[in-house]
């Protein structure tokens, strides 16, 4: 066993021996965990600007990409539009046929038609026939079906050889 025994009385220390003493054993590890906080924020500062970079490079590509397809979007929207014109184009047709087909199946042998004029909602028919009770039995027909909105039977009248009329259909319901 070792003893240290100090027989001298404590040395007074000066104001500048505690500023030494303080700088040896306490400042340099302030200085070190400053140096480390500046480290780090300086990686911490090269990350953020690294990806800040990023972000622009990512932001120009997708304006690229943006101003690629913006004439293709703006063609696209061009086809839209021709195809809801093609749509009811062919939805037009589809209820011209209907209304053709069915005036052409409800259209009695012992009518002679003199003149027909199918429009797009419409038809017009002059006509002629020796009964009148079929002129009577057609349009009464028609009006049963109710496939039209407007009959309308005109300048019926007895001419030689039967009955003359004329037949107007307007607004086919599908």
């Amino acid at each position: 066993m070792r003893y240290k025994i100090n027989l001298l009385p404590p040395i007074e220390q000066t104001f500048l021996d505690r500023i030494i003493f303080f700088s040896f054993n306490y400042l340099r590890y302030i200085l070190v965990l400053t140096m480390l906080v500046v480290l780090g924020v300086f990686i911490y500062r090269f990350t953020v600007d690294q990806e800040i970079v990023d972000l622009k490079e990512s932001l120009r590509q997708k304006q690229q990409i943006v101003n690629v397809s913006a004439p293709l979007l703006e063609q696209a929207g061009g086809y839209g539009d021709r195809i809801l014109g093609i749509k009811v184009v062919l939805a037009d047709q589809y209820q011209f046929t209907q209304m053709l087909t069915y005036y052409l199946n409800v259209f009695p042998e012992k009518i002679t038609a003199s003149k027909i004029s199918v429009k797009k909602d419409e038809i017009s028919l002059s006509g002629q026939s020796v009964d009148l009770n079929t002129v009577q039995n057609f349009y009464t027909r028609l009006k049963m079906d109710k496939k039209f909105m407007i009959y309308d039977l005109s300048n019926l009248r007895k001419v030689e050889g039967g009955y003359s009329f004329s037949l107007i259909l307007k607004t086919f319901i599908s």
